[in-house]
């Protein structure tokens, strides 16, 4: 029997796929890998069960599935895998690894639950939340005053309907679109006061989030649409894609690659940068997609410059006209990069310093 030994890298990559795997249902698993048939319980709507084996019941509400009625520890996605195929767990993990990193949730049977309305909903792809009726200030008034990102690319994603605001919750809802232009990906961001993220049920992972102009020749990689957004805000004509966060960057890389064909915008892209946290875990991201590319774009794609970063803040700020002066790249040499939303603040809370500086400097001449 042979022994496979995991690297440090290697252990920390498995525990960030199983972070994400814990949303994928367990009935998805049962339906799509094994074809069984799943129904509903009359008494309870959150228990479905299965014709063809009518001992597994499947509690949509806990994301587990049980032998029996007797059964007190629920199985979990690599638990059921593992019973099911009656197989070892590290072959069931691969199993289930492998059925997430390739499945296409648009052309899968998915189950929803809903703890509102104790219901289940079964469809086929992604299933958004209700638009919000009305005008979405509340939104607007987060990204563009807590958040301080640039108003006027806040206003351009959502006449292209990139990002709008949730019904009810009010949320901030970011909207991925796949090749044919529907939607197929979507993270709901709370903007109150408890800020939190959540992929949307059905949501294709590996779409990502993504901003193109026409006929854009380069593509910033970031990893999340909340830096995506920082990152426009400063360079307002770039053309952006976003991952889920830095865990599902190379899944998504590797799909656009496979998928370039599909995406009329790829063919005119020459030039790929990418903007994430300096930290190992980018690096090796990075490292690993280098490596592994086929498509000579990603294999030579570079970090963007912090110092370009700098003159690209500074000629929007000076081409704005709001301020009665000029600045230069000295007047920021205190700023370094860590990652887009800190690097912003931190270029913002010099330019406050300048602008109280200039005003007072006008007082004294006065």
């Amino acid at each position: 029997m042979s022994v496979k030994f995991y690297t440090k890298d290697e252990k920390n990559g498995l525990r960030d796929l199983a972070m994400n795997i814990r949303q994928l249902s367990v009935a998805e698993i049962a339906d799509n890998v094994y074809g069984l048939t799943l129904y509903s319980k009359k008494n309870n709507a959150r228990y479905l069960v299965c014709y063809e084996h009518p001992s597994l019941i499947f509690d949509l509400q806990k994301n587990l599935v049980f032998y029996n009625a007797k059964t007190t520890n629920g199985m979990n996605c690599y638990d059921f895998v593992q019973f099911y195929e009656n197989c070892s767990f590290m072959n069931a993990r691969e199993k289930v690894n492998q059925y997430y990193m390739e499945r296409d949730p648009r052309n899968l049977v998915l189950y929803e639950y809903s703890h509102t309305k104790n219901a289940v909903y079964k469809h086929t792809g992604i299933s958004l939340p209700d638009r919000e009726n009305g005008n979405f200030n509340e939104m607007k008034d987060y990204f563009t005053q807590t958040m301080a990102f640039e108003d006027n690319v806040i206003d351009t994603l959502i006449l292209n309907q990139s990002l709008y605001m949730s019904k009810n919750i009010h949320n901030a809802v970011f909207v991925g679109f796949d090749e044919n232009n529907d939607p197929a990906f979507a993270l709901e961001y709370g903007i109150k006061d408890t800020p939190y993220k959540h992929e949307v049920a059905g949501s294709f992972t590996s779409i990502g989030w993504k901003q193109i102009q026409d006929h854009a020749s380069d593509i910033v990689i970031v990893d999340s649409p909340m830096n995506a957004l920082a990152y426009l805000s400063i360079d307002t004509e770039a053309s952006v894609i976003a991952s889920k966060d830095i865990t599902t960057l190379y899944n998504m890389v590797k799909y656009y690659q496979e998928n370039s064909d599909k995406y009329d915008f790829m063919k005119n892209v020459k030039n790929i940068t990418y903007i994430l946290e300096n930290s190992p875990k980018s690096d090796l991201v990075v490292n690993r997609i280098k490596e592994t590319a086929k498509d000579e774009r990603f294999k030579n794609m570079k970090r963007v410059d912090s110092d370009e970063l700098k003159r690209i803040y500074i000629q929007s700020m000076n081409a704005n006209g709001e301020y009665q002066y000029t600045v230069s790249e000295n007047d920021y040499d205190e700023v370094e990069y860590n990652d887009i939303r800190s690097f912003i603040d931190a270029m913002d809370e010099v330019t406050g310093k300048l602008q109280d500086q200039h005003l007072e400097e006008e007082r004294t001449v006065e």
